[in-house]
Parts: structure tokens; C-alpha cells; sequence
């Protein structure tokens, strides 16, 4: 993306030099403009069908900010999560390159005088990366800091662009080669030494700007060779086509992987290929059906002539290029594939449904509880607990990947082992959807709007847009759905369940609401996802404000940069229920702020979520057992948190919280064994 925005200021140089600024602006948006709205007409269409909206709850002023950003983009376009995002997600590009046309005028100023601008374009990015680290207002995070975070580290491309542009000589080859080393060198040491927020180059602008930097200064090492082969004729016949179409192709190759992946029903070694031939097949029909917009947009005249004939039949020979370089792509079609496809393995996380305990399960005595574990010297001993972590591998022949995150004292830890790894499935500062330990999430932000008094735990449910109570329902309660004793069957289960479309929340409560009841409220538990997401729905309508906005508001007060709401899949909605998106110490010190007193929850809200009563659970929590009853006959238990499909959270009574993840998923549905075989040595190492 440097290179893109390099290659664009090189354009708009020469142009913002010879023209009005308003005409520049005009020409150079409507070369975007046209074809998006195109292309948006497409998608909102599309999604009209796979949907099937309730016309009776559209909210008139959403739908009018949302078509506001698809027809000018000075924020990103706003989708539905239908397709995970991958509709609407790569159109940041557009918006950041119109932001790049209209600060045109201040960007050639500082092109011309771009040896004494480098630096100060530097000093911004640096103060980006510190607004992210200590969350500075408008630049830490959110909207504001992608904004002005794209808008000043692609503006320093572009600007670059412009300067190149209007040069009198050629960059010197060893200012270039040293630019290389350092830009490369000061990338590696910002991720060695600094680390990058999300795991990746994508998450840190200082290492998009070192990175992009290199790659800069070595294209311009081999400049030489690289025109010799753009001015190749055949070449420059190809290059001119896929220009004239640039934007068709960039807008459309998204939804051509979508249809690729539902199409490419095939396993082994020809699937990826044959991705990627579908994808260009889909591509090549988007230029074809409607590239004409650009001309359009452009004001060239719209003819089908020999060079668009000779692009369409370079298609094939493209592809075979691209099936020879697949084992250096950048995207990992298998994500891409779990993403957006509900067919395939892993499109929904593991399930974590569970069993409600049996009184037999406390029928034991409760063992004196354990001291609270006091680490010496305030360190960890990270070989035993690093043992620990390789001996249960070793124990459990049928992972091939284990991480583990915990919280003493308010310090973290972390561990992974892995049987292979060259092929290691997860890693401990990796993002991944949290599932059903979202759950955890919504308990806090349940309890303390109960404190704030607009929920009222055991009052029926209010009316929630949207939602449609058949009338002769039994009320439930926000305690019933915190406990899962509500009756309600999962969405899975309801009328017009379908695991190739989309949901909204909406629509999933409905489903189970449109079917018979499992049972009375209050009767029995049943767990069920949609028990969540009918709270958050409900936390929605009490704050109005959006589900996603609450969990980054309380992960703010905790520092936790990495932990957010992710978007649904087709055939899964994640949402309140399980949409949380996190690393495994983030995970951790989550937990472990939950189940402190009075960090997270009130003092009598953290006795609710800890004290075990009907059904024997607590207020939206879960005892791991051995469990047993004390002599004033309370119920006491190892841990307490929420398994899931791939491991858990759980929180220990001397004060040591805990996530785990493993890879393959085990083929049980009681994640308890393989959480205490991993806590409990942990436990006796931290103790020394």
C-alpha cells in the first residue's frame, strides 16, 4: 500500500502543478466516485436478498448515514457484517486516496522541499504510535486515529511520489541502499523491541512507514531493470488495460474471492489454485460487465477495442503466473475461506455448550482454600511455568498446539507449545475470536447497568426494536437469560435458520422466539447463544449505544488494546454472544479484573458472579470442578469463569486468572480436565 500511494503522488504531482486545485479534485473523484457508486448499488442489492431485511425495523437515519458514506467517502463506507466485512472493508483504500487528492495542494508544497518535510512527516508517525501505546485522545484509537493515521503516514508516500515526480536527477543508488538497511533495520528493531499492537505490520503506522520505506529505496535500487521490463511492448499493452481498469479490479477482486470460495467445493492440493483461477475469472466478468464506468468517469469514449481483447485473453496466462507464486501470497485463502464460508471447518468457533452440574457435584466437602499465591520477588519463574506448559503437550497426544495466558498480582505470563513449529496452529500474542468467553463480557456490562438502575434483574424483558414476543409468551427474565434457564431453543433451531445467509442479533432472537419454548422459565438450564444475544440487544436499547462501543469502553479502563468486537459469519452471530476479538493475556487480565472486587463490578455484583446458587451456577458464570459444600453449606468450586469450544477462562480462589487455547479443538464438550491439567501444575510452580 506505500508503494500504491507513492505511485499515485507521482500522478497527482505534475497534475496539482498544472491545474486548479478544484478541478483536480473534481477529476481525480470522480475517477473514484462513479465506479463505487456502481459497485455500491451492486453490494446494497446483494445484500437486499441474502438478508431479507424486516422492512418494519429499518432505522431510516443509520440507512442515511450509511448511503452518506458510499457516496463520499471521507469515512470509511459503512456494510452490514454480512460476508465478515469483505465487501466493504478494503474500500478504506478509496477513502484514504480521496483524503490524499484533497490535501493535494499542501502535499506538493512539502514535495518540493521534501528533504527538510521527511522528518517532520516522522515526528507525527512517532506521535502516533505513542497516542496508540498510552491512548491518547482522537489519535489513540478508533476512527480519529485511523484517519489521521492513513491521511499522514500514506500522505508521506505520496508526497515522496510527488517529489520523485518533479526531480531534476535520479535518487543515488547508495542513498538508496542506506535508506533500505535503515528504513529495514529500524522496521525489525520497532517489532523486537517496541512490539506491534496487533500482532502485525498492519497495527503499528511506524512500522507501515519503516517497511513501506525499504521496499520504496529497493525498488528504486532496480529502477533500471524494472522500466527495461515495463517498457517491454507487450508489457505496456498489459499495463495500460489493467490501468484503464485499475479501480474496477480493486473494488471487485474481494467479492470474486467471496464467490470463488462458495463455488470451490474441492479439497487437497488443486483447491488454491483453483481459488485463485475463479477469482480471476470473477474479476475479469467485473471489468468486462462494468468497467465501462471508469470511461464513464473519466470522460473517455467507451469502446470495446483490440488491447481490451488482448487483456481479457492474457486472463489465463495471469493465472498460471499466480498458481506458480502461490506459496508466496500473502493471503491465507484457508482463513479467508473460514471466514466467509460456513461449510467449510472452522467457519464457527468450537461449540461450548455445557451441561448443568449435578448437586453430586458438590456433594463432596470443600477442601480450606488456598493462600493467595505471592510470586517472589515479584517475577515469574518462566522456565517451570514454560515446563509446564511443554509437559502437558506431551500428555495430550491429540493437540498439536497449546497456548496459555495467566494474571498474579496484576503481572502476566505467557506460554505456548507447539508439536511443530514450522506448522504451529496458534501463538500467544495472536487475536482470535474469543467465542463464548464473550459471555464474560456481557456479564459485566449486565451487572453494572443493574447497579446504574436501568436494568432490573428480574423484571420481563422490555420491548426491544425489533424483537417480536409472540403474545402468549411466558415472560422472561434478564436473570433468566444470564443463567440460560429462559426456555429458549438456540437460533439454530428456529424457523428460517439457514447456515449460508446472514443474521443480524434481530434476527436470530427472533427465530427462537418463533418457535415453542423448551420449557417454563426458571424451570431448568438449557444453554443457548441466544440467551446472550437477547442482553445485548437489551444493553443496546438501555444505553443506546452499540454493543461494540460498551466492550471498548470498559477494555479501555483496563488497557487492553487488542480486545474488541469482531464481526458475524454467515450462519453465525457472534455479537454479544460470542464476537469478542482478543490474545490470550488480554483474555487473562480480563478475567482477572472481572473476579477482583470492585475493579470491573460493584462488591455485592462480584458476589452475584461468584456465588453459586439455583442450578448450580452463579450469575452468568460457571464452577470448575472438584467442587464441594462447606459447613454453612456453601457451595465452593477449584475456579470459576466459562469454558469454551477450544479451552476457557476461568479464575482461581487464590487469585490467579487464566486463558487457555488449544489446537485441534478436543472432541469434548467438558473443557474442565484439560483446564485444571493445565492449571494445577502451574499453580504448584508459581509457588515454588
Amino acid at each position: 500500500m506505500p508503494l500504491m500511494f507513492f505511485v499515485a503522488g507521482t500522478l497527482l504531482g505534475p497534475a496539482a502543478g498544472a491545474r486548479r486545485y478544484s478541478d483536480l479534485v473534481v477529476r481525480r473523484a470522480r475517477r473514484l466516485l462513479v465506479p463505487l457508486w456502481g459497485y455500491g448499488a451492486v453490494v446494497a442489492a446483494a445484500i437486499v436478498v441474502a438478508t431479507k431485511p424486516d422492512n418494519s425495523s429499518i432505522d431510516v437515519g443509520r440507512l442515511a448515514v450509511r448511503v452518506a458514506t458510499w457516496a463520499l467517502p471521507v469515512v470509511d463506507p459503512v456494510d452490514t457484517s454480512w460476508h465478515a466485512g469483505w465487501l466493504s472493508n478494503h474500500l478504506w483504500y478509496l477513502r484514504a486516496y480521496l483524503w490524499i487528492v484533497l490535501l493535494a495542494p499542501v502535499l506538493v508544497g512539502y514535495a518540493r522541499r521534501w528533504w527538510a518535510a521527511l522528518p517532520v512527516f516522522a515526528v507525527a508517525i512517532v506521535q502516533l504510535e505513542i497516542g496508540a501505546r498510552f491512548e491518547v485522545p482522537i489519535v489513540g484509537d478508533g476512527i480519529g486515529r485511523m484517519l489521521v493515521g492513513d491521511a499522514i503516514t500514506y500522505g508521506m508516500f505520496a508526497m515522496l511520489g510527488m517529489a520523485y515526480a518533479m526531480r531534476t536527477r535520479p535518487p543515488r543508488p547508495g542513498l538508496l541502499l542506506v535508506g533500505a538497511v535503515a528504513a529495514g533495520g529500524g522496521a525489525i528493531a520497532l517489532a523486537r523491541f517496541a512490539g506491534l499492537p496487533a500482532g502485525g505490520i498492519n497495527g503499528s503506522y511506524g512500522a507501515i512507514a519503516l517497511t513501506g520505506l525499504a521496499w520504496l529505496c529497493l525498488a528504486g535500487l532496480f529502477e533500471r531493470p524494472l522500466r527495461a521490463v515495463a517498457e517491454v511492448p507487450a508489457v505496456a499493452g498489459l499495463t495500460q488495460a489493467i490501468c484503464r481498469r485499475a479501480v474496477t479490479i480493486y473494488l471487485w477482486h474481494p467479492a470474486a474471492i467471496v464467490a470463488a470460495l462458495a463455488l470451490v467445493d474441492i479439497e487437497g492440493p488443486w483447491r488454491v489454485p483453483a481459488v485463485v483461477a475463479v477469482t480471476a475469472i470473477g474479476t475479469t466478468a467485473a471489468v468486462v460487465v462494468i468497467g465501462w464506468l471508469e470511461d464513464v468517469a473519466a470522460h473517455r469514449r467507451h469502446r470495446v477495442s483490440l488491447p481490451a481483447v488482448r487483456f481479457a485473453s492474457a486472463v489465463p496466462v495471469g493465472v498460471a503466473a499466480l498458481v506458480v507464486a502461490v506459496p508466496l501470497l500473502v493471503v491465507d485463502v484457508d482463513s479467508a475461506q473460514a471466514e466467509t464460508s460456513p461449510r467449510r471447518a472452522g467457519a464457527i468457533p468450537p461449540p461450548s455448550y455445557r451441561e448443568a452440574l449435578s448437586s453430586s457435584a458438590f456433594s463432596g466437602k470443600a477442601k480450606a482454600p488456598d493462600a493467595p499465591i505471592d510470586l517472589r520477588w515479584g517475577r515469574f519463574p518462566e522456565k517451570r511455568l514454560q515446563a509446564v506448559v511443554d509437559e502437558w503437550l506431551a500428555a495430550h497426544p491429540d493437540s498439536r498446539s497449546v497456548t496459555v495466558g495467566i494474571v498474579v498480582d496484576g503481572k502476566t505470563w505467557t506460554g505456548e507449545a507447539h508439536r511443530d513449529k514450522r506448522e504451529a496452529a496458534i501463538r500467544k500474542d495472536e487475536r482470535f475470536i474469543a467465542a463464548s468467553a464473550t459471555k464474560l463480557f456481557t456479564v459485566a456490562l449486565v451487572m453494572r447497568q443493574i447497579d446504574a438502575g436501568t436494568i432490573d434483574i428480574d423484571a420481563p424483558m422490555p420491548p426491544i426494536d425489533g424483537v417480536k414476543v409472540p403474545r402468549r409468551a411466558w415472560p422472561i427474565t434478564p436473570r433468566q437469560l444470564l443463567t440460560h434457564t429462559s426456555g429458549l431453543p438456540n437460533y439454530t433451531d428456529g424457523r428460517g435458520y439457514d447456515p449460508d445467509r446472514a443474521f443480524s442479533p434481530v434476527d436470530a432472537v427472533n427465530m427462537s422466539l418463533g418457535v415453542k419454548r423448551l420449557f417454563k422459565p426458571g424451570e431448568r438450564l438449557y444453554y443457548t447463544n441466544t440467551n446472550y444475544l437477547y442482553l445485548g440487544l437489551l444493553l443496546e436499547q438501555v444505553t443506546g449505544r452499540s454493543y461494540a462501543d460498551l466492550v471498548g469502553d470498559m477494555t479501555r479502563e483496563l488497557g487492553l488494546r487488542r480486545t474488541s468486537v469482531g464481526g458475524d459469519r454467515p450462519g453465525w452471530v457472534g455479537f454479544s454472544s460470542g464476537g469478542v476479538r482478543s490474545t490470550l493475556d488480554e483474555l487473562a487480565v480480563f478475567v482477572d479484573a472481572l473476579f477482583t472486587p470492585g475493579k470491573v463490578v460493584s462488591p455485592a455484583r462480584h458476589a452475584d458472579i461468584t456465588t453459586v446458587a439455583d442450578h448450580n451456577m452463579a450469575l452468568g458464570t460457571w464452577p470448575l470442578c472438584p467442587c464441594g459444600t462447606d459447613a454453612t453449606g456453601r457451595k465452593t468450586y477449584s475456579a470459576i469463569g466459562q469454558t469454551v469450544g477450544f479451552g476457557g477462562v476461568a479464575y482461581f480462589p487464590d487469585q490467579m486468572g487464566m486463558a487457555i487455547r488449544i489446537d485441534p479443538p478436543p472432541e469434548h464438550i467438558d473443557m474442565t480436565p484439560f483446564i485444571m491439567a493445565m492449571a494445577d501444575p502451574l499453580r504448584a510452580a508459581l509457588r515454588g
